[in-house]
């Protein structure tokens, strides 16, 4: 794992006023596909990089008199990092987690998960993995999802009912939202 990090300090005084920190996980390159891999890497690393140098390009002098009046650190942070990599199968799975901040009550986490067929190199998605149609999946995780739900588990919006509950995950549900690997099954992420 290699990094870039940066601090931008405020011209009159040493208060940081914009950071970033951002990670990217490269194979050895006598693994099967490493080159393929790593340049898919490569170009997520660069994308997340310039998401985190961008977010001080247009801090202006009004913004850095707010940070100053404020009684917390509120300068533009953007962190990412390499949260976990595990083999399973043939199966390359790189986890990132990270957060944003650009002022206000709080800032934004970060997730993201590749998953990469190594003996391909290709990317995974869950719509490679899983034979049926989106609506199927789609109610299969607004079934375990409603499960969870009534087992009492802390994180979710009260329903007005088990149904109406169950319909928003299955209208927010879709191939594209991330997944990951645990002792138990896959996790799948949405909002």
């Amino acid at each position: 794992v290699t990094y870039e990090s940066e601090q931008k300090k405020c011209d009159d005084c040493d208060m940081i006023v914009h950071s970033y920190y951002v990670e990217q996980y490269a194979l050895n390159s006598d693994q099967p596909n490493a080159e393929k891999i790593n340049q898919k890497l490569a170009d997520y690393y660069e994308e997340h990089l310039a998401m985190g140098q961008g977010m001080g390009e247009g801090l202006t002098e009004e913004d850095i008199s707010y940070m100053h009046a404020m009684s917390y650190d509120s300068s533009y942070n953007f962190t990412y990092k390499v949260s976990d990599i595990q083999t399973i199968g043939h199966y390359l799975e790189v986890n990132f987690e990270g957060y944003e901040y650009m002022g206000g009550a709080h800032g934004y986490p970060l997730r993201d998960h590749l998953l990469f067929d190594l003996s391909t190199g290709e990317l995974v998605s869950l719509k490679d993995l899983f034979s049926g149609s989106e609506s199927i999946f789609k109610s299969i995780v607004a079934e375990w999802t409603l499960k969870d739900y009534q087992s009492g588990q802390k994180g979710y919006f009260e329903a007005d009912s088990d149904e109406a509950f169950e319909q928003s995950v299955f209208d927010a549900v879709t191939f594209e939202h991330g997944m990951y690997f645990t002792n138990e099954g896959v996790v799948i992420e949405y909002a």
